[in-house]
């Protein structure tokens, strides 16, 4: 009698085991939906991002650099496996990538807010400091722009706007190379006025720095921000695969 109960334990547990390694087999890891039927697992994601980075060094985006896959998986791993249509979305990889690099960075104490990169500068469109939006774009493009220009004397009125009805004018006064420039922005409640960027290109067109700045969208509120020649423009679309901009309108 022994025998036998030892004999249905056996077979249990051989079944059992069986089950757990067609489980095993079976039971992908953690996979992400690309929203056309395809999954990606995390290593598969991982290799994309690794890829993507490697093609933005290859356009001299040096501060892409390998050790910052493992700071983009440990803050973005859901956003990444949850939100991204490969197919057709790219560019909100990249933007993941390059929001790790150029966002910036804020004081805890102060909420002081100072730039992260010499290679670019990403922002989103609804600020968090509505009186300095426009000197915290300038300080954010400066790094980009190296010795090319030397801005000054940066100063921000917003005594123009309705903080009630978000209209009105803010204004941004500074000198490039010594030269003064003013931008008058249209106010709309805690939104960036986006034709700053044609108005600093202007600048540099006007400064004759040879280069300007090119902006790509995150698919949401994001801004991306490089400073290079059409001729580098025309090369980050070809590798990266979507189109760069150097004018808001």
């Amino acid at each position: 009698m022994g025998n036998k109960k030892s004999g249905y334990s056996v077979l249990k547990y051989f079944i059992l085991g069986i089950l757990v390694c067609l489980l095993c087999l079976f039971l992908p890891e953690r996979t992400m939906d690309l929203g056309n039927g395809t999954l990606l697992t995390e290593k598969e994601m991982r290799s994309i991002v690794r890829g993507r980075m490697r093609q933005m060094r290859e356009l001299g985006i040096t501060e892409a650099e390998e050790e910052l896959e493992e700071v983009i998986f440990a803050q973005w791993a859901g956003y990444l496996m949850r939100s991204i249509n490969l197919t057709e979305e790219m560019n909100q990889i990249d933007s993941v990538i390059y929001y790790c690099i150029g966002a910036g960075k804020y004081d805890p104490k102060t909420w002081e807010w100072t730039p992260s990169s010499e290679q670019v500068y990403m922002f989103d469109m609804e600020v968090f400091s509505i009186g300095s939006m426009y000197t915290d774009f300038l300080r954010g493009i400066l790094p980009l722009m190296g010795d090319d220009v030397r801005i000054t004397d940066m100063e921000e009125d917003s005594g123009g706007v309705d903080e009630e009805s978000g209209t009105g004018t803010q204004i941004l006064r500074f000198r490039c190379n010594g030269n003064p420039y003013e931008f008058r922005a249209e106010a709309y409640y805690d939104w960036m006025d986006l034709k700053v960027i044609d108005f600093m290109n202007g600048v540099l067109k006007q400064e004759k720095t040879g280069k300007q700045l090119w902006a790509a969208s995150d698919g949401g509120q994001g801004i991306i921000i490089f400073y290079n020649t059409e001729k580098w423009a025309k090369q980050y679309e070809k590798k990266m695969g979507y189109k760069l901009v150097g004018s808001a309108e």
